[in-house]
């Protein structure tokens, strides 16, 4: 008897620390389309290629960030990445990422998010420069197929010392 209710203990410990399902396949699926958008996107930002980046980005695109001011629209944040790559960065690196999927269903912006957590190098194209890394963690709403919104986070601070650049009270 001891050891039946130690066993019975034991499955209930175990189912509880199991991973609770999803509502339905439609759901995971709705997910991993959503994670698949965002991961071409990051594949297509490594490559460079401003082609693909465009067709996954909404019209509509809005990216905010890292500071709170900060926003860029879909042409204008296209158009910064094309001459940041071919003036001073040759290559980004997405190291140790995470992605996770989820859709929100309260609060005042719903709909489908995919979060990415990454280490993120850049090499610069002049070679006596060091590479910067940092961590940074973008979210991602997918509308359709397409990203129509980022929020961008990481330590703006910390990527200008590492650039060579000091910051100044008060100036």
């Amino acid at each position: 008897m001891k050891h039946l209710f130690f066993l019975v203990v034991l499955c209930i410990f175990f189912a509880g620390c199991s991973d609770s399902p999803k509502e339905n396949k439609a759901e995971i699926n709705k997910e991993n389309e959503a994670i698949s958008v965002v991961e071409k996107y990051l594949d297509a930002s490594q490559r460079k290629d401003f082609a693909a980046m465009d067709s996954i980005l909404a019209d509509n695109y809005m990216s905010y960030g890292p500071s709170f001011a900060d926003s860029i629209d879909k042409k204008s944040q296209l158009k910064d990445w094309a001459v940041i790559s071919q003036t001073y960065y040759d290559s980004i690196e997405f190291n140790n990422t995470s992605v996770i999927g989820s859709t929100v269903s309260k609060g005042p912006d719903t709909g489908d998010f995919v979060s990415v957590w990454s280490q993120v190098k850049l090499y610069y194209k002049d070679s006596t420069r060091k590479p910067i890394t940092t961590y940074a963690n973008v979210v991602y709403k997918i509308e359709n197929g397409k990203i129509v919104k980022g929020r961008r986070f990481y330590n703006e601070a910390d990527i200008m010392r590492q650039a060579g650049h000091s910051l100044v009270p008060g100036q």
